[in-house]
């Protein structure tokens, strides 16, 4: 009761200065703006997807009769789907490319990334709801409380409210209670008013969704406590209000300015990345000491070859039930993407190590901790970005094989100029999907990070006593 009414108290103070009114207003006014541009990109960039993805199909079934192999070659595109929550938080979806060619004996890289048509500005962030949260509200909260106790002290009104019976750890929890109500007030409302926004727009949303943003919302409520917890005991042990102000400041730039910039830079020291060049390089030199699809004397497909004959019991390749160029070519895609594969797997265990040093600095910075869970909630983080490119692998070569095994059971050996396939055999092949993670994954992918939340909210109550004794 007592705390209830030190939170009224403190209402009715920024009511008369008007904090309570420039506070939602600036979260509100940035909202509708972060909201708007990110609306207008999402519908954009799902409409233009939606129309490359069905064009590219209609290409892929209407392509004429050919070789199944040179169909392969024809190829297909794989389209990252677009999630409703991307509008809030885009990730490295701003960095990363949006879709990946498809065709025999390749892996391309992802094309058209958003940030190839950005200005330089992009790398300091881009300005969207995800970093209003994460950088400004806290902002805001410390101009709501770095004056809390202090100025209270300086006055002289503290002893009088001590004097009522009220306590040091009652008038703590007041004071963090107080702006951390009011912002997550706002920001549900705004949430809410999104989603209705959502509706009447016709932008599909799903019950997982709905859940994904709730489970973002209480990350947030934490962040905002322990954020609100160091601004309110910087404010007890200060003696001057330019001193509170100061430090909690200087705090703030620390944690949201240099701390991610700093980590960054000493994560790529320590687990450098290959460029794309020599990425590139060492696949093509492991490729080239392997099996040669398009070539039956390869000193490897000669062995492959004998080895059939042997198991066949018979003479020659025109012997063989099947086109042994056919099979040639399915053995030197397995041996490409094995190489491929292994490449890929140990980049991205380089960059998930980066990505580890981050998680556990977020055991002393919780900007870390609700950065890593609002992207991967979203499925704009890393772990989305990997495996859409391990699925996209699968598809191609699901649909090269399939190609290819067409072309061994059909075809004979030699008439690659004139053995042709068509649009019945090219409609077996689905379209891609790719399916984003579920909340449960998600959880998975981050049990680090929520760990480390729950540790820091651990941490800020063992400092909301040590701060209550000093009043």
């Amino acid at each position: 009761m007592k705390i209830w009414l030190l939170i009224r108290h403190q209402y009715k103070e920024w009511h008369l200065n008007k904090l309570l009114y420039v506070f939602i207003g600036s979260i509100a006014c940035l909202w509708i703006f972060c909201l708007f541009t990110g609306l207008n990109e999402y519908k954009a960039v799902a409409k233009t997807r939606q129309i490359a993805q069905h064009n590219d199909r209609e290409q892929w079934l209407n392509q004429g009769d050919k070789h199944p192999h040179i169909a392969a070659h024809f190829g297909n595109f794989a389209f990252k789907p677009i999630n409703v929550l991307s509008i809030f938080d885009k990730g490295i979806d701003a960095y990363s490319g949006t879709y990946i060619y498809l065709e025999a004996h390749r892996q391309n890289d992802f094309l058209l990334s958003p940030a190839q048509s950005s200005s330089s500005l992009i790398r300091f962030g881009e300005l969207n709801v995800a970093l209003l949260l994460q950088l400004l509200v806290p902002l805001l909260l410390i101009i709501l409380s770095f004056n809390s106790i202090i100025s209270e002290r300086l006055s002289g009104t503290l002893t009088l409210i001590k004097v009522t019976g009220i306590s040091g750890h009652q008038m703590v929890v007041a004071k963090i209670l107080s702006p951390l109500m009011l912002a997550l007030s706002t920001i549900v409302v705004l949430y809410a008013i999104s989603f209705v926004l959502f509706y009447f727009s016709d932008i599909r949303f799903t019950s997982e969704d709905l859940v994904k943003t709730s489970l973002i919302l209480i990350a947030y409520g934490c962040y905002y406590f322990i954020f609100l917890t160091v601004t309110i005991s910087i404010a007890t042990f200060s003696k001057t209000l330019k001193q509170s102000l100061i430090i909690s400041l200087s705090v703030w730039i620390f944690a949201c300015v240099v701390s991610p910039k700093l980590l960054a830079n000493f994560s790529s020291a320590i687990y450098t990345l290959p460029s794309n060049t020599a990425f590139k390089e060492a696949v093509r030199n492991d490729i080239i000491n392997g099996m040669d699809g398009h070539n039956t004397s390869d000193i490897r497909a000669k062995k492959f070859t004998a080895d059939l004959l042997k198991k066949h019991k018979v003479d020659s390749t025109s012997q063989l039930p099947v086109n042994i160029e056919g099979l040639v070519m399915m053995e030197g895609e397995k041996y490409s993407s094995k190489v491929y594969n292994n490449h890929f797997d140990s980049l991205s265990n380089a960059l998930q190590k980066q990505q580890n040093i981050f998680t556990y600095a977020s055991f002393l910075n919780p900007l870390l901790s609700i950065k890593n869970l609002s992207i991967g909630l979203s499925n704009t983080d890393l772990s989305n970005e990997i495996a859409f490119r391990k699925d996209a692998e699968i598809y191609r070569m699901q649909f090269v094989q399939a190609m290819n095994e067409d072309m061994a059971k059909n075809s004979k050996e030699g008439d690659f100029n004139t053995y042709k396939t068509g649009k019945k055999l090219f409609s077996h092949i689905p379209d891609f999907a790719y399916k984003n993670a579920d909340t449960l994954k998600v959880f998975k992918n981050h049990l680090l990070d929520f760990i480390a939340l729950i540790f820091l909210m651990l941490v800020s109550v063992i400092l909301i006593k040590i701060t209550a004794q000093k009043i």
